[in-house]
């Protein structure tokens, strides 16, 4: 019988048998709404005089996503704590399949009008066994957007429709003499995203353009739920928009769309 995502137990552990402070902690990972591991094999084929083609199996790759609702701000720690400036290590169990060797490529954090605020985990890991399914149970109920403030540069009265965020590294497979990767090589990390508003005037769409003397700004966004009063505050430092196009038709508003990078990303409880 198939398995069916209704009996699934999912599980992330932050730096397994680590010292860091998050050391074999296990975070609330929200109501989980997709799981797609998958492995694949690449084939080397060398060609010789007369025409001759041989292949052989050169190197095993391993790769996750997860999509969730978030419930709780500490879930996003798995793509942003740091130990030593590169990300933690994971250990995954999805039901009875444990990932090790884990590390975050890509993070995504998203919310829009009437919706749930969403989290998304892309990256590799170096193996998998199999192990008993964890038990794991929800405290908390997830954040949706109409929990929120949005404030860009220290205007909060502007109205945004939607916001997406993306923390991105650059994640390679490192291989000694078997076809099984040996570790991760972690390189640069980059903060970027984008907020959609409700403009009055299409000079807001001229926001891409920005000049070299441009001041930074901060972006934050604020989440209180009314219901559990978890807090949730995400602040993205030292912005600057790189693109900013508009949209209108005779049945809506004016709709800027602005595109930003940031140098740094944090998230804590609201002070």
């Amino acid at each position: 019988m198939a398995l069916s995502g209704a009996t699934i137990q999912p599980k992330i552990t932050l730096d397994p048998g680590g010292t860091t402070g998050y050391a074999d902690t296990a975070v609330e990972v929200g109501v989980v709404k997709s799981l797609t591991p998958s492995s694949s094999t690449t084939v080397v084929t060398e060609t010789g005089i007369g025409g001759i083609s041989k292949k052989r199996l050169s190197a095993q790759e391993f790769n996750f996503g997860w999509e969730g609702l978030i419930t709780n701000r500490d879930v996003l720690n798995a793509g942003l704590a740091l130990d030593s400036n590169l990300p933690l290590t994971l250990e995954i169990q999805m039901h009875t399949e444990k990932l090790t060797g884990a590390k975050v490529q890509s993070m995504s954090i998203s919310g829009s009008e009437g919706e749930a605020l969403r989290y998304s985990l892309e990256g590799k890991f170096l193996s998998s066994s199999t192990t008993s399914a964890p038990t794991y149970s929800l405290e908390n109920t997830f954040f949706v957007y109409s929990d929120g403030t949005i404030t860009i540069g220290g205007d909060s009265s502007m109205t945004v429709k939607s916001f997406d965020v993306t923390v991105s590294r650059n994640v390679d497979f490192v291989y000694g003499t078997s076809l099984a990767p040996t570790s991760l090589d972690v390189g640069t990390t980059t903060v970027s995203g984008s907020v959609e508003i409700e403009a009055d005037s299409f000079a807001d769409a001229m926001d891409g353009a920005v000049a070299a003397d441009a001041v930074d700004f901060d972006i934050i966004l604020s989440f209180t739920n009314p219901i559990t009063s978890e807090t949730m505050l995400i602040t993205l430092g030292d912005c600057q928009f790189s693109s900013a196009e508009g949209s209108v038709d005779p049945d809506s508003s004016l709709i800027v769309t602005k595109s930003f990078n940031a140098d740094t990303i944090t998230v804590a409880a609201v002070a």
